[in-house]
């Protein structure tokens, strides 16, 4: 059978990542199969169709050790100290039969299952079995051996379930134990080569993903995208702004915290080159943000994953865990007012906006919502700042109409694009001579190329490619100050203090004092700009509305056709087969906007116009 990517191109699924509401990580323990049966109707209810669940490690595979004198392991055992054969996979049967139980619960009320298996991390504290206590999980070979056990077991017993949608190694196993630093991440690439390959070996057909959060675009470094995107289906993104950098800096339903998920999910896409899901998001509870404005950004976290592809949006979690006294849930505040639902089921705002929000998308007149048109390719560089270059290069472009694809530039080959782009170059940036010289090939025949100065940028035949000699260059910031005609005097801080001297290229934009800031070079049929600073790594902190009007101004100047609107929305061009198409406009912000309510969408397609959430 072929493996069918959950969910699908050009759809999108909505769900929650699930603990039972009576007893949250202990609702294996504490089965009660009417409140699980009870709880699945309230999340289908409400316009869901995914559920994330978690077999929690050790309730699943107890195994210990028993010892002899002087603390000599004698034999491995089981639940009631059950004595284990060499060959024993140490798995309770009784949780076997009670995730089966889950599993037919979901079928009934039309639930898929996305199963993350070794859920040793969970909301902060670590689960394993006792026998596995204190061993490096990803190195140690006892470790090994009955995580392997544990995987056989589990995927072969479930493989054939009609509930079962994907499976994950576990729920952020990147937490789980420690591993070195400087081994070009090949410690977590063997865990991860190891894991995948035992899901596989049982389960050719049901697709894998990675279930981790955080994870770096750096090859050399533990967890990186480019290991992900090659041992996994698909990678998955927890935007979680507290814990993620660089985010959070306005509010969750506004400008540019409301991209967050969105731009990180599309980065991950970019980078591991296979799909990516929002697959854990949530506002960590009322001390960051109001249940109304909670309602506000889901909706807007659903809207912009459905334009831009990213197929799945899950909240974390269905219900709230206020009632729970013992450990996660007494460690941290911020883990117990989580969910779409409170314990007795009734729904918060955003459970209703959820149920809303699905309506509205399956009454269009279509089913398959074609992939938006992109114009530029944003290629990361930045040794230690991809993740904050592409996020601020992300908002800017989104603010100046422009739509962007992330790539990874340590990769061979380069998908056509009208525009590329290399945000925040600097001396340390993996730009590779052959990269380059592709580059400059694609500029010849006819594209454009914008490289963003991040702090001695250093290219090959800087005169000849960019049209500007470098005079000099000092390792010392310099004060812009400049005019753009539009917003009065602006000022940033360029890393380096760096005199060019034009050549062959046109001058943009000069500061103040006459200095090249943002210059353009005919090279064959294209153009390359540079601009003399990084506005991609000051964005998301500074706050200058002016910036994206630069962008605009580039990427008109690179022949893009961009719509005049506001900068607080987004607008993407879908077109299908029949030759119909449709423009959609998505509100970022709080605040009505060109006809659009806040935090909502405007759709023309084949002429007709619909706005969501209706006036009425």
């Amino acid at each position: 059978m072929k493996k069918t990517i959950f969910p699908a191109e050009g759809h999108l699924s909505a769900g929650c990542n699930y603990w039972a509401s009576h007893a949250g990580i202990r609702m294996w323990q504490k089965w009660d199969e009417t409140t699980v049966d009870k709880d699945l109707a309230a999340i289908a209810s409400h316009g869901m169709d995914t559920l994330r669940v978690f077999p929690l490690w050790p309730d699943f595979q107890p195994v210990n050790i028993l010892r002899t004198c002087s603390g000599v392991m004698r034999q491995y055992c089981g639940k009631n100290e059950k004595l284990l054969s060499p060959d024993e996979d140490g798995m309770d049967e009784e949780m076997l039969l009670r995730f089966a139980s889950l599993a037919d619960l979901a079928e009934k009320h039309h639930l898929k299952l996305i199963v993350g298996l070794l859920t040793g991390w969970m909301s902060g504290r670590l689960f394993v079995p006792e026998a596995l206590e204190g061993r490096n999980l990803f190195t140690d070979p006892e470790a090994l051996r009955w995580e392997g056990r544990f995987l056989h077991t589990f995927v072969r017993r479930f493989k054939d379930h009609p509930a079962i949608a994907a499976w994950e190694p576990g729920n952020e196993c990147n937490c789980l134990s420690p591993l070195p630093s400087g081994d070009f991440g090949s410690a977590s690439y063997h865990w991860m080569d190891f894991v995948t390959s035992a899901i596989r070996a049982e389960d050719p057909v049901h697709p894998v993903y990675s279930g981790m959060h955080g994870c770096p675009a750096e090859a050399e470094k533990q967890w990186n995208l480019h290991m992900l995107g090659e041992l996994c289906d698909g990678t998955t993104t927890h935007p979680y702004p507290l814990f993620t950098p660089h985010c959070g800096k306005s509010p969750l339903n506004t400008l540019p915290a409301v991209l967050h998920s969105t731009a990180e999910t599309l980065f991950y896409r970019g980078i591991s080159g296979k799909p990516a899901f929002v697959e854990e998001i949530g506002t960590l509870g009322e001390c960051f943000l109001s249940r109304e404005r909670t309602a506000s950004y889901l909706r807007t976290a659903l809207l912009s994953a459905w334009v831009h592809d990213c197929r799945e949006v899950c909240w974390w979690c269905a219900f709230d865990q206020d009632h729970l006294e013992f450990s996660p849930y007494c460690w941290e505040g911020v883990e117990r007012e989580l969910g779409l639902f409170r314990q007795e089921r009734s729904p918060h705002p955003a459970a209703l906006e959820v149920k809303k929000t699905m309506e509205f998308l399956h009454s269009l007149p279509f089913e398959k919502l074609p992939k938006r048109k992109a114009d530029a390719v944003v290629l990361p560089v930045s040794r230690q700042e991809k993740w904050k270059s592409s996020y601020g290069a992300f908002l800017l472009a989104k603010q100046a109409g422009a739509e962007i694809e992330f790539h990874s530039a340590a990769k061979e080959e380069l998908p056509d694009a009208p525009l590329y782009w290399l945000p925040a170059l600097d001396n340390g940036s993996t730009v590779s001579f052959s990269l380059y010289s592709r580059l400059v090939e694609k500029v010849k025949e006819g594209a454009c190329l914008l490289v963003t100065d991040g702090g001695n940028a250093v290219v090959h035949h800087f005169e000849k490619v960019f049209g500007c000699r470098i005079e000099y260059t000092a390792l010392v910031p310099r004060e812009i100050r400049f005019r753009d005609g539009e917003n009065g005097e602006t000022s940033t801080t360029a890393p380096v203090t760096r005199k060019l001297v034009p050549v062959t290229a046109k001058i943009l934009l000069a500061d103040e004092e006459g200095e090249v800031l943002l210059s353009v070079n005919e090279l064959g049929k294209g153009k390359v700009f540079f601009l003399a600073c990084a506005p991609e790594m000051t964005v998301l902190d500074e706050k200058k509305p002016q910036w994206y009007r630069i962008y605009r101004k580039i990427f008109r100047e690179a022949g893009l056709l961009l719509p005049e609107k506001l900068p607080q929305i987004g607008r993407t061009l879908h077109e299908f087969p029949d030759g119909k198409s449709a423009v959609i406009e998505l509100n970022y912000s709080d605040a009505p906007a060109d006809g659009i309510p806040p935090n909502g969408m405007r759709m023309n397609f084949a002429g007709k116009e619909t706005i969501f959430p209706s006036k009425a």
